[in-house]
């Protein structure tokens, strides 16, 4: 029975890191929806050219700040540059995790147009619900990126905190990223599709608890995508295709997965094409 239930586990958990690809052939099969992603392409590669010459251009100044170069005694000194690059990389893993709220709150109008696109793209006979661009749509949609980049910054905070453990903190850390961040991810992308449909941020961590090993799954494809180098400027973009893709997958029940509470679309009226 147990290992029934363990396989159950790992077919949903490789359900959902293959969903996460599915975004690159949808982009790249459709011509509308590869020019909507081109612009978060774009803003996400600014940022991240930026951040990166930040850290780097600023990377002695926050060791100095912390501990001054030693003038002497070659074991110090040699401790000085071990600390400097120890800050650098947990810099860098910051800057990692903070980059997909970043991008999304700059390219956040870019992505819920996208992903209406992608929803249309899978089913033409939907009518999507999709908003018309106005300063106070604006404005809900920087409030939205706005929340998921504070609860981002709430994860991430408290995994730094497990390092301070002795010994066993860098484990810890480990292990609650694996698991904290592909809940973040998905909640992160999964959000586009459901608050198209008015659904808040309690129904969707209620979906993403009640199909637990898909959308982990799904959050570990689309961490893995952050980590390929170049590939990660388009990965937003791309997982907010897919998650459209998770999004239509738990409202229709496909893959024997059970219903989220999603409000089923309007379907277009006869002779009516979207």
């Amino acid at each position: 029975m147990e290992a029934e239930r363990t396989m159950e586990f790992l077919d949903r958990w490789s359900a959902g890191f293959g969903r996460a690809f599915s975004g690159v052939r949808l982009i790249t099969g459709n011509g509308k929806l590869l020019a909507l992603a081109a612009v978060p392409v774009l803003i996400n590669a600014l940022i991240f050219v930026g951040g990166f010459w930040l850290l780097w251009s600023y990377r002695t100044d926050v060791v100095e700040s912390v501990w001054t170069y030693p003038q002497s005694g070659w074991f110090w000194q040699g401790l000085w540059y071990v600390l400097s690059v120890l800050i650098f990389l947990l810099a860098g893993l910051t800057a990692y995790f903070l980059f997909t709220p970043i991008g999304c709150l700059i390219a956040g109008p870019f992505n819920d147009f996208l992903s209406a696109g992608a929803e249309r793209a899978l089913n033409p006979d939907i009518f999507v619900k999709e908003a018309s661009f106005s300063l106070k749509t604006l404005w809900i949609l920087v409030k939205k990126e706005l929340a998921k980049l504070l609860a981002a910054g709430l994860v991430i905070g408290f995994g730094l905190l497990l390092n301070l453990i002795p010994v066993a903190g860098q484990f810890l850390w480990g292990a609650f990223m694996l698991f904290a961040g592909g809940w973040l991810l998905c909640l992160q992308y999964l959000d586009y599709p459901m608050s198209r449909y008015g659904y808040d941020f309690g129904e969707i961590r209620r979906t993403i608890a009640d199909n637990y090993w898909y959308c982990l799954g799904f959050g570990a494809g689309a961490g893995v995508l952050l980590l390929i180098p170049f590939l990660n400027l388009a990965a937003i973009p791309v997982c907010v295709v897919s998650a459209t893709g998770l999004y239509v997958d738990l409202r229709d029940g496909s893959d024997g997965l059970p219903a989220p509470r999603v409000t089923e679309p309007t379907q277009n009226p006869p002779g009516e094409r979207p």
